[in-house]
């Protein structure tokens, strides 16, 4: 189901009580929402509920919680661990740690050496050399580790690259161990925030 964007959320006693405002998909099953991203009606406040607080969606409009009480205790969300998309869900939020995809074995990540060669606006190449963009941005890790690249084709389409799928960073390219059909397949795909 698509979740329409400031769909309402209401307690089971049917009050209003938030808006949606996203969900949190899992990184290994971008079809599998984790969490929903709400604002609370009483406060403002924007934070996450568990997906399993949701217990019935009567419409792409509505959402129902399991409980009678209000948004007044919502996880803390950080826009800045996400990667902000849309798909068939609505708006969705990847999170930044990049993962395998499930059920792959992946080659192993470039050495260090080879990553710190690693520039912005290098074209990304696959397995079978075909090119698939540039990179257009780093995704770092806390401790400043790089986990993915983003890579630029065109306006339309990027797409976040994880390490674990470059096998080298040399000639002045990233060389990816996986085939396009993967990347086309499985990446997730990164649109620009909404401006205010």
């Amino acid at each position: 189901m698509t979740f329409h964007q400031s769909a309402v959320i209401t307690s089971a006693m049917g009050e209003q009580v938030g808006l949606l405002r996203g969900v949190v998909v899992d990184r290994d099953d971008l079809q599998s929402v984790t969490h929903f991203v709400v604002e609370a009606c009483s406060s403002g406040e924007v934070g996450l509920i568990p997906a399993e607080e949701i217990v019935d969606t009567p419409d792409e409009s509505t959402l129902v919680l399991a409980r009678d009480a209000g948004l007044d205790r919502l996880m803390a969300f950080a826009g800045q661990q996400y990667l902000r998309k849309k798909s068939g869900l609505g708006v969705t939020y990847v999170p930044r740690a990049v993962d395998r995809p499930a059920g792959r074995q992946e080659p192993a990540a470039p050495d260090d050496a080879s990553l710190r060669d690693l520039e912005i606006g290098m074209p990304v190449v696959t397995r079978g050399d075909e090119r698939i963009g540039d990179v257009e941005s780093v995704v770092r890790a806390e401790d400043g580790a790089i986990e993915a690249v983003v890579a630029r084709r065109d306006r339309r389409w990027r797409r976040v690259i994880p390490v674990t799928w470059m096998f080298a960073v040399d000639d002045g390219r990233v060389r990816l161990a996986v085939p396009m059909s993967l990347v086309e397949d499985e990446a997730a795909d990164v649109e620009d925030p909404p401006t205010s």
